[in-house]
């Protein structure tokens, strides 16, 4: 049923508007641009998750990695469709320090990230 383009142009008839700023002029960029080149995922940097809410809100057809470095984060974006998050591997136990948060290594970011072949992209 996904793969059906009248299943998916009902599902994006109710989008929800976004607001005129220029986070969600991001993300519908994003969006859209995953669309295009058909990435495997979409990966968003947050503190408290209202970024990766806000990518979400609107079901995009993959899946959002929500890179954050607090624990209580993490833990209420696990409740979020379409979300995997995940703490860098030094903020198991609580905070990180921002710029660690662009080194992360955790097993799911590895794992949504390694392309199968050549054209494989995550955005």
């Amino acid at each position: 049923v996904e793969s059906d383009p009248h299943y998916t142009s009902m599902l994006h008839q109710n989008d929800p508007i976004p607001d005129d700023t220029p986070t969600d002029a991001i993300i519908v960029a994003a969006r859209q641009i995953a669309r295009t080149i058909r990435a495997k995922s979409i990966v968003c940097f947050t503190l408290r998750g209202s970024t990766v809410l806000r990518a979400t809100k609107a079901r995009p057809s993959v899946p959002v990695l929500a890179i954050t470095p607090f624990k209580e984060t993490s833990r209420q974006l696990a409740l979020s469709w379409g979300v995997y998050p995940e703490l860098p591997s030094s903020g198991s136990y609580g905070y990180v320090e921002e710029e660690e948060m662009f080194d992360y290594d955790t097993p799911m970011s590895l794992e949504m990230s390694q392309a199968s072949d050549d054209f494989d992209m995550v955005l």
